[in-house]
């Protein structure tokens, strides 16, 4: 075959490609702008984690703000609006809003993780790991480390600092249950097993007190017993101070 006759039918082919394809486009969104809303689902990614919120809190919201779906043309609905307004609630973190071609609403939600509950004399409230306040609910209580004690507002960073640092030790993870902060910020661990608290002092070499905290569960606890000693007391330098009861 000729090259050029080869090169002109190769052009018309791509061309033709392209007219069917700008033609779908176009057919499909004709159709779209017809699409009538029937249906919303909602899904909670993360509702094995927590379930502070559920679907009929999400449809109160919708309803609060005006927000409805049956019956409309799919493209006039605002889903920038539906996700700030979901975005409001402290117990969310992530929201997501889309539709698809058969006129159904998606919502997929990610609600905030809990990882300390914060006790003070006159207030309750949970932090997530990036320092976000998330108020308490009657509908659902998370299993967190729990954190009590004086001015616990003013040292959420300090408070996420030892938490982290917790977390990165299995045992200590496992076992460190509470924290108690007194007047002159000095921390007081808690543990889940054993009658004895473990007093951390200020936050300052820290990691040398895990570690030291770590040493001590693993090679005189175990060998001693938990119910020996009342106190543990990490404050000094490279000492383990142990109060026998």
């Amino acid at each position: 075959m000729n090259p050029k006759v080869k090169q002109i039918l190769k052009a018309c082919f791509w061309s033709l490609c392209l007219m069917a394809f700008l033609a779908l486009m176009f057919r499909t969104e004709i159709q779209r702008k017809n699409i009538i809303g029937n249906d919303v689902k909602i899904h909670f990614m993360n509702e094995k984690e927590v379930n502070f919120i559920n679907k009929s809190d999400i449809s109160n919201i919708f309803d609060r703000n005006g927000l409805t779906f049956m019956n409309l043309k799919i493209d006039s609905i605002n889903l920038t609006r539906v996700e700030e307004d979901i975005s409001k609630n402290p117990f969310v973190r992530t929201v997501k809003a889309y539709h698809d071609l058969n006129g159904k609403v998606y919502v997929d939600l990610v609600q905030r993780v809990p990882v300390m509950r914060i006790i003070g004399a006159d207030y309750s409230y949970y932090l997530d790991e990036f320092g976000v306040k998330i108020p308490t609910s009657k509908k659902f209580t998370s299993k967190v480390l729990t954190v009590q004690g004086v001015g616990l507002k003013k040292r959420h960073e300090e408070i996420l600092f030892l938490w982290s640092k917790i977390q990165q030790i299995k045992l200590l993870k496992a076992q460190i249950v509470g924290i108690f902060v007194d007047r002159e910020g000095e921390y007081t661990l808690n543990v889940q097993f054993g009658d004895f608290k473990v007093l951390l002092g200020e936050i300052d070499h820290i990691d040398e007190k895990l570690f030291k905290l770590e040493h001590t569960f693993r090679d005189i606890l175990n060998t001693a017993g938990w119910e020996k000693y009342s106190m543990i007391n990490l404050k000094f330098k490279d000492q383990v101070v142990c109060t026998k009861r």
